[in-house]
């Protein structure tokens, strides 16, 4: 749980990031490569790599499906057609992070449209965070989200409740909804069961590190995020269930890699406030 103060500190630091998201969408589409890219984060958000909280991901089109990327392509790899810019910045100790996905104007219709309803569901999840909220019910229902977004846009031909059923959504998001954040970008404690200790564990076969009931002063990331990462999708592909995917379109949008959508949300005593969209607005605007 955040103090007054600590929650300040974490303003700055988002204040900076938000600077740097601006800058390196500018680089973006003016055709840098992901180190220019890198470069014009760093200048604005006014930090060394030494002082970020966490080596930024900055991925452009396929390398976006990879989840943890931290190479930065020089010249030879650009420019993009799809941006995926996971970076925060550091205030005395404290930690913000930030993700945002930008594509150019012509990319494909239906990976444009993934990023804007992964932007969407995130948003719905922001909103729905409250004291009581069971962290672990609000990761299952970005499933559910992600699931109605991938039967929208055509990739997947069943159902939402099927997708789900079957855990065909976990193939295209395999991470949790977010986690604490404070002097650790992933903040200790997110699995306590009570205050005298225990653990509440994740929903089987989900990997989630926090799993708390929110308490005003909790401050976590909301993350929703959508991939196409052949090691998790060839099984499906080779599978008995292979034909509720439309493996034509997935090919089509594989190397555009994927969406992640990530604000900072501070649940209140009445609610919930979002210290990062206000800073930075989303994928179809800065």
């Amino acid at each position: 749980t955040k103090t007054d103060y600590e929650i300040a500190l974490t303003r700055v630091a988002c204040e900076r990031a938000a600077e740097g998201h601006r800058a390196a969408h500018g680089c973006f589409l003016d055709g840098g490569s992901e180190r220019d890219v890198t470069l014009a984060y760093l200048r604005a958000a006014d930090q060394l790599e030494a002082d970020l909280p966490y080596d930024a991901i900055v991925a452009f089109d396929e390398k976006a499906a990879v989840l943890h990327y931290e190479n930065k392509r020089g010249a030879d790899a650009a420019p993009g057609r799809l941006l995926l810019l996971d970076a925060g910045a550091g205030h005395h100790g404290y930690a913000s992070d930030i993700s945002r996905t930008w594509t150019v104007d012509d990319a494909p219709d239906a990976m444009r449209a993934l990023v804007e309803g992964v932007d969407a569901l995130e948003r719905r999840l922001v909103e729905a965070i409250a004291p009581g909220r069971d962290f672990a019910e609000l990761h299952l229902e970005a499933h559910r989200g992600v699931a109605e977004l991938l039967h929208e846009v055509g990739i997947v031909r069943s159902s939402p409740a099927e997708a789900v059923d079957r855990q065909l959504t976990r193939a295209f998001f395999p991470h949790g909804i977010g986690h604490g954040l404070g002097l650790a970008v992933h903040e200790v404690g997110g699995r306590l069961a009570d205050p005298d200790g225990g653990e509440r564990t994740p929903p089987d076969g989900h990997v989630l590190r926090t799993t708390r009931r929110l308490e005003p002063g909790h401050l976590v990331t909301i993350e929703p995020g959508l991939y196409f990462i052949p090691m998790l999708l060839e099984p499906w592909r080779q599978g008995a269930d292979a034909a509720v995917v439309d493996w034509d379109l997935v090919d089509q949008l594989t190397p555009f890699g994927g969406v992640r959508i990530e604000d900072d949300v501070l649940c209140t005593d009445d609610g919930f406030e979002d210290l990062t969209r206000p800073l930075l607005a989303g994928p179809r605007g800065v």
